[in-house]
C-alpha cells in the first residue's frame, strides 16, 4: 500500500533571494558606473592632450610667418588665430578645454627665462615673443609638471 503524498511546489522567488539579486545588481551597477566615469575622464583628457598638440601646430606656423609668437591677448579660446594683417587663418576656432572649470591657458614671453615671471608679451608691452606656455589641467594626470599660468594646471606645452 502506497500512502499518496503531494508534494508542494512553490512557484515565485523567496524575499532572501530577491534581495541577494537585487544586491548583486546594485553592486554591478555601481562598478559600471565608477568605470564608465573614468573612461569619460580619459577621453577629455585625450581631448586635451590633442587640442595642445593642435594649438602648439598653429603657433609653429604664426612663429614662421612672423618671427615670434603671438601675444597673450592675439590668442583667444574659441576664437580664430589669424596673422597679424588678418590675411592669413591659422586655426579657425583655437580649441577649449572640453570641460568648464579651468580654460587653457596661453602665456608668451620674450624669452624662456622670463616666462616664470610676470613679462608676458602683450600688445601693449610689444617685443619679440621667443617662447611661451601652453597650459591645461589633466583630470588623470599620468605625470604633473606645474605650469607658468596657475598652479592648478598640470600639463604644459613649450616650443619644440
Amino acid at each position: 500500500m502506497f500512502l499518496s503524498s503531494k508534494l508542494t511546489t512553490s512557484k515565485g522567488f523567496t524575499l532572501v533571494e530577491l534581495m541577494i539579486v537585487i544586491s548583486i545588481v546594485a553592486v554591478l551597477a555601481l562598478i559600471g558606473l565608477v568605470s564608465y566615469q573614468e573612461v569619460l575622464k580619459n577621453g577629455r583628457d585625450s581631448k586635451r592632450t590633442s587640442d595642445l598638440k593642435i594649438i602648439q601646430s598653429a603657433l609653429e606656423q604664426f612663429h614662421l610667418d612672423h618671427q615670434q609668437y603671438p601675444y597673450d591677448d592675439e590668442l583667444e579660446f574659441g576664437k580664430a588665430l589669424k596673422s597679424r594683417d588678418g590675411l592669413k587663418t591659422y586655426l579657425n576656432t583655437v580649441p577649449s578645454d572640453p570641460q568648464a572649470g579651468f580654460p587653457y591657458c596661453y602665456r608668451s614671453a620674450w624669452s624662456s627665462s622670463e616666462a616664470n615671471q610676470s613679462n608676458s608679451c602683450t600688445t601693449s608691452s610689444p617685443g619679440s615673443c621667443q617662447f611661451y606656455y601652453l597650459c591645461a589641467k589633466l583630470e588623470n594626470p599620468k605625470s604633473t609638471s606645474p605650469c607658468v599660468c596657475n598652479s592648478n594646471y598640470n600639463s604644459q606645452v613649450t616650443p619644440p
